[in-house]
């Protein structure tokens, strides 16, 4: 425990290093941009995570809230880590979007009840109708998508509580099992440091006027 708790910080650090690092190479206004600070932290949860777990393969993606007459309606995911892989044309993927009447995705259960959901084995979740994916790409072997877990991304907006729902963070793994309901608490502990750049970055963002995901 205490090996991954000082793992946690160091990945953590070189999180505020890039950051530094980006305001020496152009310094000024707008160095820092909330793309930046949300890609080096899904890179440094993907980074602890295979710290910790050298044998094993994670995803790690983060998706935000769609709006339309400033109303959500959706979620559109942002940036993932590792990138998804190019097509035979050479082509990049488009990030998936996904309407919250979806109701049978764990991002939007997660959305819409402000809260974790932990699924500890994908497979035998699909095969019982509580997973469903986004499409047959999530079923192939080579894709490891075997153990997962969606935390919302918030913020407190006072003293009593009041969340405001910001966006979902998805992680996955090729390791059934890996994630556990009843360690659900721990792992949004051991994310909560992430959470809040995440968070940061979104307030970076709605701050900036930019309504469309990030290309």
């Amino acid at each position: 425990m205490i090996h991954a708790q000082r793992l946690n910080v160091a990945t953590r650090n070189t999180i505020t290093l890039g950051l530094i690092q980006a305001l020496v190479d152009s310094p000024g206004v707008g160095a820092i941009t909330p793309d930046m600070l949300t890609g080096l932290t899904i890179r440094g949860i993907y980074d602890y995570l295979r710290a910790i777990n050298p044998a094993n393969e994670f995803h790690v993606s983060m998706w935000r809230p769609r709006r339309a007459r400033k109303l959500v309606v959706g979620l559109d995911q942002i940036m993932t880590y590792p990138e998804k892989d190019r097509r035979s044309d050479g082509a990049v993927p488009r990030m998936r979007n996904i309407s919250l009447n979806e109701h049978r995705y764990q991002l939007v259960k997660t959305w819409r009840g402000m809260k974790p959901i932990v699924t500890p084995c994908v497979s035998e979740a699909r095969i019982a109708g509580g997973w469903v994916d986004f499409d047959g790409g999530q079923t192939v072997s080579r894709r490891g998508l075997q153990s997962a877990i969606q935390v919302p991304v918030f913020w407190e907006k006072n003293r009593d509580g009041e969340r405001e729902m910001l966006g979902v963070l998805s992680v996955d793994t090729d390791k059934p099992d890996f994630f556990q309901i009843k360690e659900e608490p721990v792992w949004v502990e051991e994310f909560s440091g992430f959470l809040a750049n995440l968070a940061l970055a979104e307030h970076m963002n709605r701050a900036r006027g930019v309504a469309r995901p990030f290309s």
